[in-house]
């Protein structure tokens, strides 16, 4: 049985397995390595996608959160029900997996590799502070947009990797 855990109240999706054999269970933790690779790349390849359709602005702010040493740069965000537009990469860089055993994988944001604490306010339309006002914004779903555009491969990779364990 599969059971995978979401919501508004959590910034990981899980995947959990039941009991089986130990041949299955090391299936497994191989298919949920490539489900969260591809998670992973799926989720980043959003937020880089271009063109984005939301406000236009110019900024000063560029990569890394630095500011510019030529000027402002034009920036244009992301619209409601997009993913994220990148501005400083912090938040693509947080885009992580962990394998836990056989029993589940999380994939999610991950503070030690990447500074986005705001991530969980972009996938799940919250209160958030923005350049000192409080705004309410519609959600810009990168990690469900992953998993949604990924749900296939998910279990395709789990049929995969139980076959070649049967053929053994």
């Amino acid at each position: 049985m599969i059971t995978i855990e979401g919501g508004t109240g959590n910034d990981k999706i899980k995947l959990q397995i039941g009991k089986l054999n130990d041949d299955t269970k090391q299936a497994i933790r191989l298919a949920y390595h490539d489900i969260g690779k591809d998670l992973m790349v799926e989720a980043r390849r959003l937020i880089n996608e271009k063109p984005k359709h939301g406000k236009k602005y110019i900024t000063k702010i560029g990569i890394k959160g630095k500011v510019l040493k030529r000027g402002a740069k034009k920036y244009t965000s992301s619209a409601p029900g997009e993913a994220p537009a990148v501005i400083t990469g912090e938040l693509r860089k947080s885009i992580n997996f962990t394998v836990g055993g056989w029993k589940r994988m999380e994939f999610g944001i991950d503070l030690k590799h990447g500074n986005a604490p705001y991530a969980h306010y972009l996938e799940y339309k919250d209160m958030i502070a923005m350049q000192g006002e409080y705004k309410y914004p519609k959600p810009r779903p990168f990690l469900s947009g992953a998993y949604k555009n990924k749900k296939a491969n998910i279990l395709e990779n789990f049929k995969r990797y139980i076959a070649k364990n049967l053929e053994k």
